[in-house]
């Protein structure tokens, strides 16, 4: 474990990666999960659902989400599944909340950023949380 450790490294936006072995942490109250590849980029988020006033965080989504959220028959539920898709993203690209979140749109199964296509898989970890995976389609070196 201690060699691994020492391994950590950090790239210029301050992602931690282990030579050859990609992986992503997320907590969200009693909840942590951790994605692990030796294949593929990734990052994952989880969040509880929770009661929150929804439209406090209008200004990070673009109009077609917006949109998505107000008309699914649980917004609460269509926040939290484009919030997590986001925040999965952003810690598969490396980038953190420095993105300009209206612009990164997740409405769709998968996305295009970086000159990579990101492909999106909700994690079921019961009707408590929210999860997604984010992933690269194509294999790294």
């Amino acid at each position: 474990m201690q060699g691994l450790i020492r391994e950590l490294r950090y790239t210029a936006l301050g992602k931690p990666y282990l030579p050859g072995l990609e992986f992503s942490i997320s907590h969200s109250a009693s909840l942590v999960v951790l994605a692990i590849s030796s294949q593929y980029a990734l990052g994952i988020d989880c969040e509880e659902i929770t009661d929150i006033v929804i439209r406090d965080f209008r200004s990070y989504f673009n109009l077609a989400e917006w949109s998505f959220i107000c008309s699914a028959s649980s917004a609460q539920k269509a926040f939290y599944q484009l919030w997590t898709r986001k925040e999965a993203l952003l810690k598969a690209l490396g980038t953190g909340l420095q993105a300009n979140l209206p612009e990164l749109g997740v409405l769709s199964d998968s996305v295009c950023r970086q000159q990579r296509n990101w492909i999106f898989r909700e994690v079921s970890l019961g009707t408590q949380y929210c999860t997604h995976l984010c992933h690269s389609s194509e294999i790294t070196n």
